[in-house]
């Protein structure tokens, strides 16, 4: 794996995401699955990471533009995060294959859930961007460094390649049920400006968006 350059924190550096940190990727993304929404993926922890590397693979050119990876002092990735613009494609779409490749690493009834769960997701309304904001989004820790201040020094990180790219704002969603995560990016100067519609909360995961001035 490619050694991170320093850069935001003394114990933490961030640096592009690149094809080596996909194995990394996948084992985070499946932490951050599991604390945003608990059930969307079951089956092994093997499968699951499987699932995700495969996603990541798949869609390379678009999984890993502009996702960065915040290393610890040996260069070991231990936070993940990414940047959308507002010329860029939505977020969200599953590569060609996805469900096929569900069924062989999870098994039918857990692809279902999978799926059932995707749908859900999709009924989030779409964050639409300004010309001059930026919508952070796969915002994770390893779950065994949590409480180090990685996360905040990699969220400083990120929101500084984003004003230097001319962002003037960035935008995130956190899930009204993730109380946590809220009063963490509440602490680093997001409010909250926005809700899906209560009127979608059966069907989907409600979430809240929030802004923060850059």
């Amino acid at each position: 794996m490619a050694t991170c350059n320093p850069g935001i924190a003394p114990s933490v550096s961030l640096r592009p995401a690149q094809q080596d940190d996909i194995e990394a990727l996948a084992a985070l993304l499946v932490q951050l699955y599991a604390s945003e929404a608990p059930g969307m993926l079951r089956g092994s922890l093997a499968g699951q990471q499987g699932l995700l590397r495969y996603i990541l693979e798949a869609d390379e050119a678009v999984e890993l533009r502009n996702r960065y990876v915040a290393c610890d002092k040996f260069g070991t990735v231990v936070a993940t995060a990414g940047l959308r613009w507002f010329s860029d494609e939505s977020l969200g779409a599953m590569p060609p294959g996805t469900v096929e490749a569900a069924v062989a690493k999870l098994g039918a009834i857990n692809t279902l859930f999978f799926c059932a769960a995707m749908v859900r997701s999709a009924l989030i309304p779409e964050t639409l961007l300004p010309t001059d904001s930026v919508y952070i989004y796969s915002v994770v820790v390893d779950e065994n460094v949590r409480g180090q201040g990685i996360g905040a020094a990699m969220m400083l990180g990120v929101e500084d390649l984003a004003r230097q790219q001319g962002a003037q704002a960035a935008l995130l969603r956190v899930l009204v049920d993730n109380q946590d995560a809220r009063a963490f990016y509440v602490r680093l100067g997001y409010t909250i400006i926005d809700r899906s519609p209560r009127w979608l909360d059966w069907l989907t995961f409600p979430s809240e968006l929030m802004c923060k001035d850059l």
